[in-house]
C-alpha cells in the first residue's frame, strides 16, 4: 500500500548486544515480519521465533503490534504515558487470538520490544523527501552527434561515393558493338588452320676429340655470322616503314585465304559473292542478305550442282553428266553413293518411317475451367505434341515413357506459366518441346476470369 504525503510512515530500529546493526523507514505499508527466512522484512536468527514471525501485521490500513508471553517491552503514546505489555493486557486493551496478543498502533505511539538478546525501537514519523536521482553533466551525458565517430563515418562516406560514381559512369558508357564475320578475320581462319610447330634439326655427334673441335669452331662462327645477320635485318626492320607492314599483313591474310578455299566447307560453298551461275543460285546464295528467314525448300529447289571453289577464284564443277572441270555443273540429283570424285553421285537413302502413340489422362483443374472444353482443346493441338516425340523417336526406337505437365490457364486463356512435374521418359529435348509448344496455346478462359492451374499427364510408346 502506498503511504500518502501528510501520512507518517513506520521506523524501526534493531539493537543486538548493545550494538544499533539496522535502521529501516518502512514506506510502503505493509506487515513487518522476522525470522530466519531470507525473505522477512529483518532476517534475524531469533532462539523460538521460527522462520517468519510477522511482528508488526496490518489491520484495516493500520499497523498492530503483534507480541507474545516470551516478548517484554514499553508502549508509550500521546498522553498516555509509558505502559508495560504486561499492563496492556491486564488492562484488556488488546485482543487474544491462539497465544498472541495484538494491540493497535496509532501515528503517535512508540515502543520498545525485547526478543531474547534483540531489541526492537520502533515510532511513526514523517517521511523525509526522497533523494533526487542523480544526474550526469551534460557534458558528460553526451548524445547520437557525439556518439558518432567521425573519422569512420567520413571514410564510409567517401567509399559509398566513389563506388557510385564509378557505378554510374560504367552504366553511361555505350555498349560496344558485336563482331562480324568479316571483323573476326584472320583471327578465325587461325583459329581453322592452326599452325604446325617446327620441327627442331638433328644435331649429330661430333666422332672423336678432333671432329669434336672442329664442329664447335664450325658452330662459333656459324653463331656469330647470325648475330651479324640479326643485326642487320633488326636494322632494316626498324627501318621499314607502316606502309610495307600493312603490305606484307596484307600479304600473310591472301596466304591464308588461299589455303582455306579449299578446306571442308568452305571448299563447296565457294567464296561468299552474290553473283549466279548459269543453272540457278549459288548455295551461298541461301545465306546472304534477306534470304535467311525465306523458305529453304525454294532457295534450295533451283540449285542443280554443287560449286566447288579453287585457289585462283575459278570454280570447278563435279556431275551433271559432264567430267570434272568442263564447265557442266554437277546436279545433286544425279550424284550417287559412291561419292563426287569417283564419277558416281549420292545414293538416295530411304528415310525410316516412325511412328508414335501418345495417350492423355483426364486433366486436374483448379479453377473454373471447363474440364471439356479443355480436353478438346489439347486433342485439336495433340499432333504438335506427337511431332516433338516423334523426332527424338528417329534417334531412340525404343523411346517411351511419361510426361506429366504443369501450366496455368490465365484469365484471358493465354497460358501465363508452365513446367515439367514429371519426367519418366529419360529424354529431356521431347520435355523442352512440348512445353515451347504449349506455351503458345490458346485455352477456353475460366467462367471467373482468375488464373485457373492445370495438371495434365501424357504417356508416349513406339508403334510397332
Amino acid at each position: 500500500m502506498a503511504v500518502k504525503a501528510d501520512q507518517k510512515i513506520l521506523r524501526i530500529g534493531i539493537i543486538q548486544s548493545g550494538k544499533i546493526i539496522e535502521e529501516r523507514l518502512l514506506r510502503k505499508r505493509e506487515a513487518i515480519t522476522v525470522g530466519e527466512s531470507t525473505k522477512n522484512t529483518f532476517s534475524l536468527p531469533i532462539p523460538g521465533l521460527g522462520k517468519r514471525y510477522t511482528l508488526f501485521p496490518m489491520k484495516g490500513g493500520k499497523y498492530e503490534l503483534a507480541f507474545t508471553e516470551k516478548m517484554q517491552g514499553k508502549i508509550t503514546s500521546k498522553g498516555g504515558g509509558v505502559v508495560d505489555l504486561q499492563s496492556l493486557k491486564s488492562q484488556k486493551l488488546v485482543r487474544k487470538k491462539g497465544g498472541v496478543f495484538y494491540y493497535s498502533l496509532t501515528p503517535d505511539t512508540r515502543g520498545k520490544i525485547q526478543i531474547g538478546e534483540v531489541i526492537f525501537l520502533f515510532q511513526f514519523v514523517k517521511p523525509p523527501p526522497l533523494p533526487a536521482k542523480p544526474k550526469l553533466p551534460a557534458v558528460a551525458r553526451g548524445g547520437l552527434i557525439r556518439s558518432i565517430d567521425w573519422v569512420f563515418a567520413t571514410i564510409v562516406v567517401i567509399s559509398f561515393l566513389a563506388h557510385t560514381g564509378v557505378i554510374a559512369y560504367a552504366k553511361s558508357q555505350p555498349k560496344p558493338p558485336e563482331p562480324t564475320l568479316e571483323d573476326l578475320g584472320e583471327r578465325f581462319m587461325r583459329v581453322i588452320m592452326p599452325k604446325k610447330p617446327k620441327k627442331k634439326p638433328k644435331v649429330e655427334k661430333p666422332g672423336g676429340k678432333k671432329g669434336g673441335t672442329k664442329a664447335r669452331k664450325k658452330t662459333k662462327n656459324k653463331s656469330k655470322k647470325e648475330g651479324e645477320a640479326g643485326k642487320k635485318a633488326g636494322g632494316k626492320k626498324k627501318a621499314m616503314s607502316a606502309e610495307e607492314a600493312a603490305r606484307a599483313a596484307a600479304q600473310r591474310r591472301a596466304e591464308l585465304r588461299k589455303k582455306m578455299a579449299s578446306k571442308g566447307v568452305l571448299g563447296i560453298l565457294g567464296s561468299l559473292g552474290g553473283g549466279r551461275n548459269s543453272n540457278g543460285m549459288k548455295v551461298a546464295d541461301v545465306f546472304g542478305t534477306g534470304h535467311i528467314t525465306g523458305d529453304l525448300d525454294a532457295a534450295f529447289r533451283d540449285v542443280s550442282g554443287v560449286d566447288i571453289a579453287s585457289e585462283g577464284g575459278a570454280r570447278t564443277s563435279r556431275g551433271g553428266g559432264g567430267a570434272a572441270g568442263d564447265g557442266q555443273i554437277a546436279n545433286i540429283a544425279s550424284l550417287k553413293a559412291s561419292g563426287v570424285s569417283g564419277g558416281g553421285g549420292l545414293g538416295r537413302k530411304k528415310a525410316a518411317t516412325v511412328r508414335g502413340s501418345i495417350k492423355s489422362a483426364a486433366p486436374e483443374i483448379d479453377g473454373a475451367l471447363d474440364s471439356g472444353a479443355l480436353q478438346r482443346a489439347v486433342r485439336r493441338k495433340m499432333s504438335a505434341v506427337k511431332a516433338c516425340y516423334e523426332k527424338q523417336l528417329k534417334r531412340n526406337p525404343n523411346l517411351s515413357g511419361k510426361i506429366v505437365i504443369y501450366f496455368v490457364v490465365g484469365g484471358n486463356g493465354r497460358v501465363t506459366e508452365a513446367s515439367i512435374e514429371q519426367n519418366t521418359m529419360g529424354n529431356k529435348e521431347v520435355a523442352a518441346c512440348i512445353l515451347v509448344k504449349i506455351k503458345r496455346w490458346i485455352f477456353p478462359k475460366p467462367e471467373d476470369g482468375e488464373e485457373a492451374p492445370v495438371t495434365i499427364p501424357f504417356v508416349f510408346a513406339p508403334v510397332k
